[in-house]
C-alpha cells in the first residue's frame, strides 16, 4: 500500500513539474492545464491523448462511486434492520 502511494506521488510531482517548467504558471489554464500545455506546444496528439485519459479516469471513478455507495448503504440497512429485530 505504501508502494503504491509512493508512486502517486512521484508522478504527480513528475506531472506537476513539467506542467510548471513547459508553461509559466500565471497562464495555465484552469479548466484543463495539462491538456492546455500540450496545445501551447503544438503537440495536438498529447492533448487529444490528455483529454482522453481525463475523460476515462473521471468516468471510472464516477461509476466505481456508484458502486460502492450501493454497497455501502445495502449495510448500513441491513445492519439496522438486524439491530431492530434484536430489540423486539
Amino acid at each position: 500500500m505504501l508502494g503504491s502511494l509512493f508512486i502517486v506521488c512521484v508522478l504527480y510531482t513528475a506531472v506537476s513539474a513539467t506542467l510548471t517548467l513547459m508553461v509559466p504558471y500565471d497562464t495555465v489554464d484552469l479548466n484543463a492545464p495539462l491538456a492546455y500545455a500540450f496545445q501551447q506546444h503544438d503537440a495536438e496528439w498529447a492533448t487529444v491523448l490528455v483529454s482522453i485519459g481525463s475523460l476515462a479516469a473521471l468516468t471510472t471513478t464516477v461509476l466505481t462511486t456508484f458502486t460502492a455507495q450501493s454497497r455501502i448503504f445495502f449495510a448500513m440497512v441491513s445492519k439496522k434492520k438486524n439491530s431492530f429485530l434484536k430489540n423486539k
